[in-house]
């Protein structure tokens, strides 16, 4: 099997989008629910759903160190270094066995 095939890529595309899907449902209700067959919506397309993940980074500068320089993650939709940085605290935080969506409730309270 070549894993680099237009076929497998689409597979991999399509299984990452689900998987911000659903990190955005499972952290924000606002976002729509990601239990879809198809990925034809156009809220569920890559870039909307990687602005949707850069909104939730800078509303949540404390967990995911989004404007500790003073600045905020640019909503694109293209995935940046500081998206990548983001989503690394935020992982970070779950390593440290601190409770993330409990710390996300707390925050938004």
């Amino acid at each position: 099997m070549d894993l680099s095939s237009p076929f497998f890529t689409m597979m991999i595309q399509r299984m990452t989008d689900y998987a911000l899907a659903a990190f955005l449902n499972t952290v924000h209700q606002d976002y729509p629910h990601a239990a879809m067959k198809f990925f034809r919506a156009p809220e569920f397309t890559r870039e909307p759903l990687i602005k949707k993940l850069q909104h939730f980074l800078n509303a949540y500068p404390m967990l995911s160190g989004a404007g500790a320089d003073g600045l905020t993650i640019a909503v694109s939709g293209e995935w940046d270094e500081a998206t990548t940085r983001g989503v690394q605290n935020m992982l970070n935080k779950v390593e440290e066995n601190e409770l993330f969506l409990d710390a996300v409730a707390a925050y938004r309270a």
